[in-house]
Parts: C-alpha cells; sequence; structure tokens
C-alpha cells in the first residue's frame, strides 16, 4: 500500500482534465508511474495502480472520471479526488462559457454551455436558450436530441 502525494493528485487532475476529451491513443505524458492508464466506452479515463492507495483516508485501486469504474477493485472518481484537492485549497479552474446556434431538424436553436455550479473542476453544462438569450432549459444531457455533440 502507498500514499497518493498530494503533488501526484495534482498531477493526476490536471493530466485528466486536459486528455479527458480525447482517445488514449494520443494521450502522453503520463503524471505518476506505478499504475495503467485505461480508457473505456463509458468512461474516458481510468487509473488503475499496481497496489492500493491511500488518499484523504480513502484506500482504492482505480480512479475513473465517471461514476461507472470498470474492474472489482475498490475505486474513487476524478470528482472526490478535486473536491478533497478543493479542501486544501487547490482549485483547477472551471470551463470556460460559450454560446452558439445549431440547427437540430430544420430548426435553429441558441445554446449556452457553461460551468456546472455543483463541480468541483471544468465541467460543461449545456443549456438551451430562448430567442432573447434567457435558458429556458438546462441540464441538457447526451440523452436528449438536442445535446449539440459537436460543439462540447
Amino acid at each position: 500500500m502507498r500514499t497518493l502525494t498530494e503533488k501526484e493528485a495534482i498531477a493526476l487532475c490536471k493530466w485528466a482534465i486536459e486528455n479527458y476529451e480525447t482517445n488514449w491513443g494520443s494521450w502522453k505524458d503520463y503524471p505518476i508511474d506505478g499504475c495503467t492508464y485505461l480508457q473505456y466506452e463509458d468512461n474516458p479515463i481510468v487509473i488503475k495502480f499496481d497496489t492500493i492507495v491511500v488518499f484523504a483516508g480513502e484506500k482504492f485501486k482505480r480512479i475513473g472520471w465517471g461514476r461507472k469504474i470498470p474492474g472489482n477493485e475498490s475505486a474513487i472518481t476524478f470528482s472526490f479526488l478535486m473536491f478533497e484537492l478543493k479542501k486544501m485549497g487547490i482549485s483547477f479552474g472551471s470551463y470556460p462559457e460559450r454560446r452558439f446556434k445549431e440547427v437540430i431538424d430544420g430548426r435553429e436553436y441558441s445554446f449556452l454551455i457553461r460551468q456546472l455550479e455543483s463541480a468541483d473542476y471544468p465541467c460543461p453544462e449545456v443549456c438551451l436558450l430562448n430567442e432573447k438569450g434567457n435558458i429556458i432549459r438546462s441540464g441538457i444531457t447526451s440523452a436528449s436530441k438536442y445535446y449539440p455533440y459537436t460543439k462540447i
């Protein structure tokens, strides 16, 4: 068993934020040794450690970007890791706000992508806007026909 240092946790979080939207074939500059960097269809980044790791009182062998972390070993999410680092005074910024229009089924819709208020790391929230630019629907997920796949 080994303890994940604050410096290693910060490096992992920064690396994950930088790479979670890219294909594993383009990943480089892995921040720490002693683990395997993986990608699954339903989880863009999973880190599997060679031994059990301890950080902020939690013991785990895997860290995943999403909640569904493949494997039987104990696991935490990057959200948990970033939350614990935030308690130590370390922040990872926020998602930049963007507005744009997109045509869906022959009709033009206006969107706002902004920082999800409840996230402790850069995390987008999709909002649908009316003609005046006011939010008429927020929290649009990838299950919605209004989810702008090409713009996130």
